[in-house]
């Protein structure tokens, strides 16, 4: 099985590398989520929210959200042909960017679990919380193990 999915798959490697490629030419950017708009936070989110029965929580403020949905809401099913999974936001504020974000994180990890039940969870980080040098790893962990138990 693992070499029909290696045939599927066209780029290994990271963000920064699949960028540079495009931009080249060098890669098919036809592909779903295989170029950036304006910024790399947009093609991550976007990649996340195609895997099936994901939620990805976009730690940032609501406006990093919003231009991920609205950029892609009217090419998301015709460019990968299936519906994308939901995006929520932790909505940072001018407070929480300046305090951390944290707690509205854990919050949205806490909610998003008994909302949706997915079978993942996934934190995207926009520049605004990992400038702030949120600990999302530390929430994340914490959060996990509270779902879970």
């Amino acid at each position: 099985m693992t070499a029909s999915i290696d045939q599927n798959v066209v780029f290994y490697g990271n963000l920064s590398e699949l960028y540079r490629l495009a931009k080249e030419g060098k890669i098919k950017t036809s592909l779903q989520g295989s170029h950036t708009r304006p910024c790399k936070f947009w093609t991550a989110t976007k990649i996340l929210s195609g895997i099936k029965n994901a939620i990805v929580i976009s730690h940032g403020p609501s406006g990093c959200a919003y231009g991920v949905k609205r950029a892609y809401k009217l090419t998301n099913s015709r460019n990968s042909g299936s519906p994308y999974e939901p995006v929520v936001t932790t909505n940072m504020s001018e407070k929480a960017v300046i305090f951390g974000g944290e707690k509205e994180l854990a919050g949205a990890i806490r909610e998003v679990d008994e909302k949706y039940h997915p079978d993942a969870i996934v934190v995207a980080t926009s520049c605004a919380s990992g400038i702030i040098g949120d600990c999302v790893d530390d929430v994340v962990n914490k959060a996990r193990s509270e779902i879970q138990s």
